[in-house]
């Protein structure tokens, strides 16, 4: 796993002129798929593949680049390629430069990069209405002027990444036109708009070979690339905690997407109304359901509005307790609630907001006698006589267990129903009033997805590698977030200690394939029954589950992910790790799901969790289990904001993860 690794996205102009040009096509084919699927706001798994002339137009194009570079005796410098600036939507979709040139600058050797938009336009032509536009054949829509594209794509970048912000005066920005003459095209350097970056066409391939010696000396340009890459991003996603006491209490607030801003608009505009509304928040995981919750928490308690939060995820729930303790706003904790406390309210609220509502059990507890398990019991009919207006945040890809509420058709059935019992009555105390617009249920879908590396390509990673259709993909290297497969659990382990020891929180979980018993006496294999027993080449390497109640070594389970003095000496779940986020993640993959010649294999056998097919008819029970359990690989694959290093004891399912990572595959994806 050590070196320089030529990635996808990622080589030096080298690289991209000597490439077997299948193999650079088939890796633009896999940036495409990346790209389709980020942009789709549906979230599509397998989008179209690219034309023909699209491919040979961007293979042309880095390569044209990559062979300046080259000419200029610079044959080192990286090139990213499709370099999405983190975090960052303009008219609501990620913003890509087409090449970004990596090196040093030749006074202190300290990183240099260049923004290059890229364009194999031969014939463009002036639009007379707006000297920002360019008008080509072929193309029904004109098209912005390239000066002003790459120029504002310089100015997104140092706005948003710490590392360009050093280059306020020199971050240079080109748009190279390759196949464009002084005799076609040379009026397109003369945009008058403020700040336009150079227009370099055919014919000042001369110039633009001295600018590069100029600008970059013949080191390597690696180090560049890598320290853009660890750099940090104004608008980087934060652990849940790190802002969450201060949202709430209202003093400092998330930077939202522009949909995140849609949906906590809705949510205070009906709680500001008078009549009853539901709404659904839904979305992936890193696309800001808890964000929405806790902003609208925040806007509308500071309004005097009567106002809870509900979520299905008891360790959220504590971590926020403890976030407010520690900052001392504990008084805030009364905005924090269980279905059971909606049970006790003396007159319902204006607005409750329930998150991770897909886990919401059909009742409040699991203790509840037989004879108090009736209709009108049910978590929620409870939730939906609450409060005047009710906010569901939900990711029906989330559901661990089948005694959940995880039909998300069913719960807007419910909710559905009772909204129209509730207008109708709304209408009769108000004479007769039409309340037919209060009759359906508000939908805000969420799908922009920054957290992982703020690109959102790592969480489009996981999703093929879980979904049964259409399949896994390779990673893409060099990506802001990173991704390991350890050979052991010991090099995890080890890997991840460093990562503390930079000071970064940092965890472990597993899957439920191991007991995990209050006493911890050891079974008959003599080996403890509260351990993750995994089987190495050294013998068994066995590791603490995270503690049910507190010790002087251990946190409660409730209290593992927030206590960093003790929570990384024991593996924890997906119960312990819900709605929570770490910088680095490891997971164990366990032998409950493996992978077997083309596609992951789901073993009920092997999981410990009784309770997660609980119910489930006996014929059903295998398939039911195996959407589960990818729910619970999903959930825990997704806890990192910086990175992930994943190990599974099953030498088939760690060899077919460590080639989707670190090597070539498919054979006609290669990205290594």
């Amino acid at each position: 796993m050590g070196g320089r690794t030529v990635t996808l996205l990622r080589m030096t102009a080298r690289e991209f002129v000597s490439i077997d040009r299948d193999v650079l096509e088939a890796r633009f084919r896999l940036a495409h798929l990346y790209k389709t699927i980020g942009d789709d706001p549906d979230r599509k798994l397998d989008p179209a593949a690219p034309s023909p002339g699209d491919l040979v137009a961007w293979c042309e194009s880095v390569v044209e680049l990559a062979r300046v570079l080259v000419r200029a005796r610079r044959p080192d410098l990286v090139i990213l390629v499709e370099y999405q600036i983190p975090n960052i939507l303009y008219n609501r979709s990620p913003v890509r430069i087409d090449a970004l040139v990596c090196g040093r600058e030749p006074v202190r050797g300290d990183p240099r990069y260049l923004v290059v938009e890229l364009k194999r336009w031969s014939e463009p032509k002036q639009v007379a209405t707006d000297p920002e536009l360019v008008a080509i054949d072929g193309y029904r829509k004109d098209k912005e002027h390239p000066a002003a594209q790459s120029s504002r794509y310089k100015w997104l970048a140092m706005d948003e990444i710490d590392q360009f912000a050093a280059f306020e005066v020199d971050l240079p920005a080109i748009a190279y036109l390759h196949n464009a003459t002084t005799t076609e095209a040379d009026w397109l350097k003369s945009l008058s708009t403020a700040k336009p970056s150079w227009v370099v066409l055919r014919d000042d391939e001369d110039q633009f070979v001295n600018f590069v010696r100029k600008t970059f000396t013949e080191e390597p340009g690696d180090y560049a690339a890598d320290v853009l890459r660890d750099s940090r991003a104004k608008n980087d996603a934060t652990t849940t905690l790190t802002n969450s006491a201060d949202v709430v209490a209202g003093n400092a607030p998330f930077a939202l997407t522009p949909l995140q801003r849609d949906g906590v608009k809705s949510i205070v505009e009906a709680g500001c109304d008078t009549a009853p509304h539901v709404i659904f928040v839904e979305g992936g995981p890193g696309t800001g359901k808890s964000v929405v919750t806790l902003q609208a928490l925040s806007q509308l308690h500071k309004m005097g509005k009567a106002v809870r939060l509900v979520t299905a995820s008891t360790a959220y729930r504590e971590a926020l307790k403890k976030s407010l303790a520690d900052k001392g706003m504990k008084k805030l904790s009364s905005l924090l609630a269980t279905t059971a406390d909606l049970q006790r309210l003396d007159e319902p609220l204006d607005v409750l907001l329930f998150d991770e509502a897909q886990r919401m059990n059909q009742y409040p507890s699991r203790t509840l006698s037989s004879a108090a398990r009736v209709n009108d019991n049910r978590s929620i009919h409870i939730v939906m006589r609450s409060a005047r207006v009710v906010c569901f945040a939900m990711d029906v890809g989330q559901v661990v267990r089948a005694d959940e509420q995880n039909d998300h058709r069913k719960l807007r059935k419910h909710a559905e129903s009772a909204q129209k019992r509730k207008a109708q009555l709304y209408a009769a105390a108000n004479g007769g009033l039409d309340v037919t617009h209060l009759q359906d249920v508000k939908k805000v879908h969420l799908h922009d997805r920054f957290r992982a590396g703020g690109t959102g390509n790592y969480e489009i990673w996981v999703e093929r590698l879980l979904a049964p259709k259409p399949g896994p993909v390779a990673w893409v290297p060099g990506e802001r977030f990173r991704l390991h497969v350890a050979e052991s659990p010991q090099w995890m382990h080890g890997f991840l200690q460093e990562r503390i020891k930079d000071g970064l929180r940092a965890r472990m979980v597993a899957g439920f394939c191991w007991k995990w018993t209050k006493h911890g006496n050891p079974e008959g294999d003599g080996l403890a029954s509260d351990h993750v027993h995994l089987k190495t080449e050294d013998g068994v390497w066995s590791y603490p589950w995270n503690a049910h109640k507190r010790r002087a070594d251990a946190p409660a389970s409730t209290r593992w992910a927030i206590d960093d003095e003790f929570g990384f000496g024991q593996m924890g779940c997906v119960f312990t790790c819900h709605g929570l986020e770490f910088d680095w993640i490891g997971v164990v993959i366990g032998p409950d799901f493996v992978w077997r010649d083309d596609h992951w294999v789901a073993r009920r056998h092997e999981h410990k969790d009784r309770m997660t097919v609980q119910g489930v008819p006996a014929g059903q029970k295998d398939q039911k289990f195996d959407e589960l359990v990818r729910n619970v690989y999903r959930i825990l694959l997704t806890r990192g904001l910086r990175g992930a290093v994943l190990y599974s004891p099953d030498s088939e399912t760690r060899q077919h993860l460590a080639g989707l990572v670190h090597g070539i595959t498919p054979p006609d994806l290669p990205v290594a």
